[in-house]
């Protein structure tokens, strides 16, 4: 599988997809959400 070139933020996955940030929550707490990765400080990257 290729890796992307540059990790996105929820937003610009949101937009993307063209779903609500909540949306995108809401299939994080069914874990149904895009691999990503939580940053040292907090922020998700997908």
């Amino acid at each position: 599988m290729n890796r992307p070139s540059r990790l996105l933020t929820v937003m610009e996955v949101c937009d993307e997809l063209r779903v609500a940030r909540s949306t995108f929550y809401e299939w994080r707490m069914k874990r149904r959400e895009p691999r990503g990765i939580k940053l040292p400080h907090g922020g998700l990257r997908i």
